[in-house]
């Protein structure tokens, strides 16, 4: 065990098969990284406000429900299908459930102060559970989206590549959003996006727009912009002749991720 002060308590990577006995003065509580499957005992820590179980083999979380003073949940990495229990967690404003077994998110219209949202990596065919939340940050990447609903203008970062997502106009209400990553999808027609004017950056490869778009009145202030990467699956527009007509409409942009040193396709799994 390491630990910063004594609210905080680190047991990362350590092989654990259960949960730790802590002091009832810790708030802080990381167990992430081990081989934990049963929670059970968080249940006399009350008061948890922050707690990490990601990148375990966690499958019933039904004992969260008495841990209503916790405001960063961390679950990445188990073996979830169940999330009905964080009905009862109020106070949850930062929540990373990706790479579990979800199809079913209804339960998290409840969370009426989360602000940041990862679902990334299950089997999600309907968000609308979401159109409510306060969000600035929603990663619902690599599920099973064939639509979208209008999510809240409060959202800054949004993360919806590798769905089936076919049409995107819903996103014309998104004034504050600064990053957009719509890549590996069905999408068609990106017009809705002359809305967004504080967008900064943008991945739009791997789609199915066919006539170039006319970047420089849809996406003025952008100055990452993704229009291919690799070799295969490309947007019909993106062709050699193309290429002038893109460069004179945004400067200082690049149009390959696979050159782009700022491109980042792994997310830390543990960090917030």
């Amino acid at each position: 065990m390491t630990a910063s002060d004594e609210k905080t308590a680190l047991f990362r990577n350590m092989q654990l098969t259960a949960i730790p006995a802590i002091d009832k003065a810790v708030t802080t509580l990381v167990v992430c990284q081990n081989e934990i499957t049963d929670i059970s005992p968080v249940k006399e820590h009350k008061q948890l406000t922050y707690l990490d179980l990601a990148q375990n083999l966690i499958s019933d979380i039904s004992i969260l429900k008495y841990l209503q003073n916790v405001t960063v949940l961390n679950l990445r990495q188990n073996k979830l299908k169940d999330i009905s229990p964080l009905k009862n967690l109020p106070n949850v404003q930062k929540l990373k459930l990706g790479f579990n077994q979800l199809d079913n998110i209804q339960v998290l219209a409840f969370l009426t102060k989360l602000t940041y949202l990862e679902l990334d990596g299950n089997a999600i065919t309907d968000c609308s559970s979401l159109v409510s939340l306060p969000l600035t940050w929603l990663d619902i990447s690599s599920n099973k989206l064939t639509q979208i609903q209008r999510f809240s203008n409060t959202l800054q970062v949004l993360f919806l590549q590798r769905n089936k997502i076919a049409n995107i106009d819903v996103l014309n209400n998104l004034i504050n959003l600064v990053t957009l990553n719509i890549s590996i999808n069905e999408i068609t027609n990106i017009d809705c996006l002359k809305a967004c004017t504080k967008l900064q950056t943008c991945w739009l490869d791997r789609n199915k727009i066919v006539t170039c778009p006319n970047l420089a009145e849809i996406l003025p202030n952008v100055t990452d912009l993704w229009t291919k990467f690799g070799n295969s699956n490309q947007n019909p527009f993106v062709k050699a002749e193309n290429y002038p007509k893109i460069v004179n409409y945004i400067a200082m942009v690049s149009f390959d991720g696979e050159n782009n040193p700022s491109f980042n396709d792994q997310a830390d799994v543990t960090e917030w």
